[in-house]
């Protein structure tokens, strides 16, 4: 008997048990949708496949790599690369309803005890790995010695000795990210970090996941720092009266940035859960727009999975964002030409011009966060070269103001305003939404948006006179925070001893005590 390679990759990988029986069980229909949930070596899901016909689909979720190479070639299938955790979030992402049957073969498969590099098995040495998804950064190994529990244990023992500066009451920052989008704080060093500068109150925003939430609110309780947890997105805005415009988006027209805050605590899990598909989808384009570095440069390949997603908190639910690709890129940029002239020389080779600023920062190769700074700048004037637009990883504007309506979340449109060179480098000056900015107002307010946030030191006094008139005028809540993702960033917001500010130190102790009670916000 002849074994093709797709049947001897089955068996190498798995081979059901009781195969017909439990495919029987499903009463497959031919033009019925199905999901399997623990894909593997397909056979569940070859089998189901034989007995669908026109109209018949099938969904398979696995995360763990090994199980692509046997992905079906059928018109009637669909693969999700992810944990079927996030099952229900998928199917409203593919516009499915609902579905006739559901197959689970749970628990570990054989292969992943015959295979000594994967570190289940018990009969063989080998590392301690024991990932699921090969491609999450963190293995069984990470965990035991630097997970989440030996941060917050680090910070339980540095709190003995800790001293603290008094907390202003001005000093307040609820937009502070952390490793689960883009920053050099976890969780716990963000909140540590904030307390040691004087802040009241911080809350945490991070791209597309909320994951760093519950070690955010841990390490506050220890310190004592009452804190806020939200998250921001992108949202499209199709459908609207601001589609294929530009808002707040330096990257994208039809395309907003927005803020949910004061997450109520119980809905954390179920938050992140619904933006699954969109990090999916954020990660794939990722791995299209490495494919494009790599085109462009000589002598530097990047790998997404051993580069790029190792520098993240992908593995936890966190957001990679083009911060992580510019990242990875600029330390692979600093191992080819080394720092200050050489480097200087380097990004002029590739034709990225510096500002004095800029060439200044490439010449100071004592600083400590020296690719930090090269980010920045590859950010500004890389980023454009192989940027991607996104599309399937944004959703619509209507459902996520839904989807805060039904979590008792404050949805908030992120004021940008026409600016200046941001303190970081990675933005240049550029127009956005302030000369349409009543339209953009009565947009916001017509999809179900509650309230605007806003950045003080960003905008000029006319500006923010203008937003403040438009938000009363129209009954929108007013939150604050300053975009925490760089170590040269203060977490202090100075702005915020100017009395005119007062009413955002006001609605930042309103979102935390909803948080904690339920109340009002707005």
């Amino acid at each position: 008997m002849i074994i093709d390679k797709m049947e001897k990759d089955e068996l190498t990988y798995h081979v059901p048990v009781l195969l017909k029986e439990s495919v029987d069980g499903m009463n497959i229909q031919p033009g019925g949708t199905y999901v399997d949930v623990t894909f593997g070596g397909a056979g569940h899901s070859r089998e189901i496949l034989s007995r669908l016909g026109e109209g018949g689909r099938l969904l398979g979720f696995d995360q763990d790599e090994d199980a692509e190479r046997n992905i079906v070639n059928d018109p009637h299938f669909i693969f999700v690369r992810s944990n079927f955790r996030y099952l229900q979030n998928f199917l409203r992402y593919h516009d499915i309803e609902q579905v006739d049957a559901i197959l689970a073969d749970l628990g570990v498969s054989s292969h992943h005890f015959d295979d000594s590099e994967r570190g289940f098995s018990f009969r063989f040495d080998g590392a301690l790995d024991m990932r699921m998804n090969k491609r999450a950064g963190i293995t069984a190994a990470d965990i035991v010695n630097t997970y989440e529990e030996e941060r917050l244990a680090n910070l339980k023992e540095v709190l003995k000795t800790a001293e603290f500066p008094p907390m202003v009451p001005q000093y307040i920052n609820n937009h502070i990210h952390t490793t689960y989008s883009f920053s050099p704080y976890s969780p716990t060093a963000a909140v540590y970090a904030a307390r040691m500068e004087g802040l009241c109150t911080a809350g945490i925003i991070d791209h597309d996941s909320i994951s760093g939430a519950r070690e955010f609110l841990a390490a506050a309780e220890l310190i004592g720092m009452p804190v806020t947890v939200g998250m921001e997105c992108r949202v499209s805005m199709d459908g609207t009266a601001m589609q294929g415009r530009r808002t707040n988006n330096p990257d994208q027209v039809g395309v907003s940035y927005m803020t949910i805050q004061s997450v109520p605590h119980d809905k954390i899990e179920q938050l992140n859960a619904w933006f699954a598909p969109y990090r999916a989808a954020r990660g794939r384009r990722n791995r299209a727009m490495v494919e494009k570095i790599n085109a462009l440069l000589d002598g530097i390949a990047l790998d997404y999975d051993r580069d790029v997603l190792p520098l993240s908190e992908a593995k936890e639910d966190g957001g990679a964002t083009e911060r992580h690709l510019m990242y990875a890129l600029a330390k692979k940029m600093t191992q080819k030409a080394g720092k200050g002239q050489p480097m200087v020389d380097y990004l002029a080779s590739i034709g990225l011009s510096l500002s004095a600023k800029q060439q200044a920062q490439m010449l100071d190769t004592a600083y400590p966060f020296y690719e930090y700074d090269l980010l920045g700048i590859l950010k500004s004037a890389f980023v454009p070269k192989i940027y991607i637009d996104a599309t399937d990883e944004c959703p619509n504007v209507r459902d996520v103001a839904k989807l805060c309506k039904d979590i008792d979340a404050l949805l908030c449109y992120a004021y940008l305003g026409d600016v200046t060179a941001s303190v970081t480098g990675d933005k240049k000056a550029q127009k956005f939404e302030d000369e349409y900015l009543d339209d953009v107002i009565a947009c916001i307010k017509s999809c179900g948006i509650r309230a605007v946030t806003y950045m003080p030191t960003r905008n000029t006094p006319e500006q923010l006179e203008r937003l403040r008139r438009l938000c009363d005028e129209n009954g929108l809540f007013q939150v604050s925070g300053e975009d925490i993702n760089s170590p040269r960033q203060s977490f202090v917001i100075k702005a915020m001893e100017n009395p005119l500010f007062a009413n955002l130190i006001d609605a930042t102790w309103k979102l935390i005590e909803h948080e904690k009670t339920g109340s009002a916000i707005c």
